[in-house]
């Protein structure tokens, strides 16, 4: 045995502390020429990690019984950054010295070739890379360029859509065929463009030099429904290439096979969702005959089902059986010519026939009892198996198979937004990853409304599985100009030929208004303006919103840098309910998208109202709905004009928001709260202190003019800025009560207000675990304090939150609150919340959501006339009873919630009395 001990390398020597996984190769070309190359990573912290190359050379008349050959100076091979996995190989070809290294690491951005493209997700991690290769012919002694497989100038579109469609993952595999070419084999996964969002979706795909082309090995664009894949795994992960008698097999590990209907093997604890990554793998193969060009369909080789599994002691089934971290020999043998004994062969013969011949090709893996990564916190530490079974060089399946670059199932889900009356174009490629010709059909059906997804491209026809073997097309939402807020759905269909026929994809998205943008939905609430001057719009940046104060003399603006005009940046509604268990936090605050999971989805378009009251402008946000469509609510905002209230330092809004139970059930432990994000202005950024008054239920922050961009750390004239939410109890008859005090008469009432710092609450993201816990455990009145006295004047946010309420199905819930800016001393500020609590706005419509269009029309025939009159007293008094109104919402004439005889007894006075009755209302009667 020799035992070789590699001293510490030269260039990894000073701020390198340890190397890491190590790949080894070895040549010995049949002329005496024996070399061992040594691929390995460092942990260099002035570049990230880096990858080197050694490699030893020694002649092969020297004692083989000690050691010989001298390390060399390791070489970078430009595989710098975040590359986890790359992969070594040497030629086995009598007379060859090539060698070969592959990785993936951070993508680059095209401007290489003439130009920037932009990717879904920059940067350098374990998925969105970009796959290279460099190549040896003298066995390491000089290497060619570093070449980059997956962006070149004649690959940014490959098979009709670009290939930043699927990064390159860390997971890949390299190989020499007996032609001496090399092939290489990666995971990537599937950026999912149109909503942003990361999945375990993806493909393996395989390269080699002489074809020049990438190809699909196996695709697996569909998401997991029942349980995750582990820590950096995708569907299908770990591909390993081998050769047999002139055939390439790609062997990997899958999770699933959800298209295929498999979707539930996986562990007990991930139902409960205690555990992640909890699926049960199972190792497949796909064999190719010309060269990598064409792959088949997998089978599966290892089978091992065992849904429900949990080795914890007296589970229902104890034992898991996940197939993960298995290697393949490379080249397959003949065990006759061996004389191999080996019995474990896995069984094909349900899906190829048997097979007969000697040659078969070996595989190792463990046989993890528990799934998952234990050091991930996804399964257990257990006792598992290492196994190896054998497979023979089966022949190929012939057979078309189609994969989608839209993922199968829900392939656009909700909330997915498109403006109204803007089309929202999906690139969708259909590609034959299968060896013979595919003929397809595509249908679109179940549309609602209808027209709204339209299909480009040819819908029926064959499919090559040569070159090309793809066609493009896309799908258009919203290909109608709608011009409300609406949910839209569509269902697609694709069969033919191909063994995986059907495809099926369902389309949910929200046709929105231009005004309920990606970000800010306060902003997209506060469209109006009144002549008062108090300004309630966007003002076109992020947040962006104003009540500032346009009818200050100049003098008293010291701002010198033009931030002053945001006093109010952001805002939004947010709730806090319990489901299964856990609390959902719902809100909008600080960028996020109605696209992400905690966000609004709207229901329907905002709305101003600057004319019809003398004395107020009327505002609302629309109507909103959680994910979950169990919580609706609308704001009302009311903002008094100048024969109100006309004070050029102070602004005042009066908002009203109701929030609506649209579940089947009653629900408990619902928080319902208001965020703010106040920047009082100030030169530098948000400087910003807080303040409590608990007798008025009032928390507000304070902010100077600040001249440090001159130098000057003084504060300037004019620094008393203030920006103050009020909580209001809400009376009987639905106005503020100012006189109650914090228990509002609505469940427990007030529960608590705060001010925290963006800085551990913000950041980059809102963050809704900290949200969730300071809303369930932050009750009273908490103000931020800084911990370093030098540091006191932050960037604040304010809550104000009440609950915890019961809101019964069908039922209501409406909180008040004021908002109140200005420039000004205590007294000032003071008496201006005193003048507030004063007002008392208008009297408007109760909520209503669900199905009215035309208010009155008992029959729904969407006019109101003597026949929807006629209809209700059948309803009422004919026996048996009329037909019961199609949307009770308009048979409820008076908007006061019930169908009765007061609704006849108003239709009728509409109709016949002089002057005519009240116009009728939307009510919520049927919702």
């Amino acid at each position: 045995m020799i035992v070789d001990t590699l001293i510490t390398l030269p260039l990894l020597a000073g701020n390198a502390t340890a190397v890491l996984w190590p790949r080894v190769a070895y040549t010995n070309d049949g002329t005496g020429l024996e070399v061992t190359h040594l691929l390995i990573h460092s942990d260099r912290t002035d570049a990230d990690g880096e990858a080197f190359y050694v490699r030893k050379v020694r002649a092969a008349s020297i004692d083989s019984t000690a050691a010989s050959g001298v390390w060399e100076t390791p070489i970078l091979v430009g595989f710098g950054g975040f590359n986890l996995s790359p992969a070594m190989t040497a030629s086995r070809k009598v007379g060859s010295q090539k060698v070969v290294i592959a990785a993936s690491f951070g993508r680059g951005d095209g401007t290489q070739f003439g130009g920037v493209i932009s990717r879904p997700n920059g940067g350098i991690g374990q998925n969105d890379n970009d796959l290279y290769y460099m190549e040896s012919t003298d066995a390491g002694a000089t290497w060619g360029q570093l070449t980059n497989v997956t962006m070149r100038p004649d690959s940014l579109v490959h098979e009709g859509h670009p290939v930043f469609d699927f990064s390159a993952g860390a997971k890949l595999d390299v190989l020499y065929d007996q032609a001496d070419n090399f092939h290489v084999v990666w995971q990537a996964i599937k950026w999912e463009g149109y909503d942003g969002q990361f999945s375990a979706a993806g493909r393996l795909f395989h390269y080699d030099p002489i074809s020049d082309k990438i190809r699909v090995v196996h695709d697996f664009v569909w998401d997991q429904t029942e349980c995750g894949v582990g820590a950096f795994n995708l569907n299908a992960t770990n591909p390993q290439i081998s050769e047999c008698d002139s055939k390439l097999y790609v062997t990997f590990t899958q999770f699933n096979d959800v298209p295929a209907g498999l979707e539930d093997d996986c562990a007990e604890r991930a139902s409960t969702g205690a555990t992640a990554g909890a699926s049960n793998g199972d190792i497949y193969v796909t064999v190719s005959d010309n060269a990598g060009l064409n792959w088949d369909q997998k089978r599966n080789l290892t089978d091992t089902y065992t849904p429900n599994c949990d080795t914890i002691p007296g589970g229902l089934n104890p034992d898991c059986d996940s197939d993960m971290w298995h290697s393949a020999i490379r080249y397959g043998i003949d065990i006759d010519f061996n004389g191999d004994t080996f019995d474990a062969i896995a069984d094909l013969s349900g899906n190829i026939g048997g097979y007969v011949g000697p040659n078969y090709i070996f595989v190792q893996y463990v046989n993890d009892s528990d799934p998952g990564s234990a050091i991930q916190a996804e399964g257990a530490w257990t006792n598992s198996s290492l196994k190896v079974f054998r497979f023979g060089c089966v022949e190929k399946i012939s057979n078309p198979l189609l994969a989608s670059s839209i993922p199968v199932g829900q392939a656009v889900e909700d909330p997915a937004f498109t403006p109204p009356g803007t089309d929202s174009t999906l690139a969708w490629t259909l590609t034959n990853v299968g060896n013979a010709a595919a003929t397809y059909t595509i249908t679109i059906t179940n549309q609602t409304p209808p027209g709204n997804v339209a299909l480009t491209g040819v819908a029926s026809g064959s499919i090559s599985e040569g070159d090309p073997n793809f066609i493009g097309l896309s799908l258009t939402l919203n290909a109608l100009l709608e011009t409300t807020v609406q949910h839209a759905h569509a269902d697609i269909e694709v069969t033919g030929n191909f063994a995986n026929s059907p495809l099926n994809l369902a389309i949910d998205y929200t046709i929105a208004n231009l005004e309920l943008r990606k970000t800010d939905t306060l902003a997209n609430c506060l469209v109006f303006a009144n002549t008062g001057g108090t300004a309630l719009q966007n003002n076109g940046g992020a947040g962006g919103l104003t009540m500032d104060f346009q009818n200050v003399p100049a003098s008293s603006e010291v701002d010198t840098t033009g931030n002053a005009d945001n006093y109010l940046f952001d805002g939004s509604p947010i709730v806090s309910y319990p489901v299964a268990g856990n609390n959902i936090v719902v809100s909008s605050m600080f960028s996020t998208s109605i696209v992400d999971s905690f966000q609004f989805r709207p229901l329907t378009s905002p709305s101003s109202d600057d004319i019809s009251n003398v004395d107020w402008s009327l505002g609302n946000s629309g109507q909103f709905t959680t994910q979950d469509s169990t919580l609706c609510f609308q704001v009302d905002y009311f903002a008094p004009k100048a024969s109100l209230f006309n004070d050029p330092n102070w602004k005042i809004v009066l908002a009203r928001v109701c929030y609506y139970n649209n579940s089947a059930s009653s629900l408990d432990s619902v928080f319902c709260a208001y965020g703010w994000d106040w920047d009082v202005p100030s030169d530098s950024g948000s400087r910003n202190t807080s303040n409590i008054d608990a007798s008025n239920f009032l928390i507000s922050l304070q902010g100077g003019e600040w001249g440090q961009d001159t130098g000057n750390t003084a504060i300037l004239p004019n620094d008393e800025r203030y920006a103050a939410s009020i909580y209001i109890p809400t009376s009987t008859n639905g106005l503020p009560d100012y006189t109650v005090g914090g228990s509002g008469g609505m469940g427990v009432g007030f529960y608590g207000m705060y001010t925290r710092d963006n800085a551990t609450y913000v950041s980059a993201d809102w963050d809704h675990a900290k949200l969730d816990t300071a809303l369930h455990d932050l009750s009273g009145f908490s103000k931020f304090s800084s911990p370093a006295p030098d540091s006191a004047e932050v960037d604040l946010h304010m809550v104000l939150n009440s609950g915890a309420y019961t809101i019964d199905s069908d039922d209501s819930l409406y909180m008040w609150f004021i908002m109140v800016t200005g420039i000004g001393d205590q007294a000032a500020f003071d008496a201006c919340v005193a003048t507030a609590k004063t007002l008392e706005p208008p009297v408007t419509p109760a909520f209503t959501l669900g199905c009215c269009v035309t208010p009155g029309d008992f029959n729904h025939d969407n006019t109101f006339n003597i026949a929807d009159v006629t209809a209700g007293i059948a309803r009422i008094f004919a026996s048996p009873p009329g037909p019961a109104p199609s949307c009770q919402d308009e048979a409820d004439f008076n908007s006061d919630n019930t169908f009765n005889i007061a609704d006849v007894t108003a239709g009728i006075a509409r109709i016949f009395a002089s002057p005519p009755g009240p116009a009728p209302a939307c009510g919520n009667a049927g919702i």
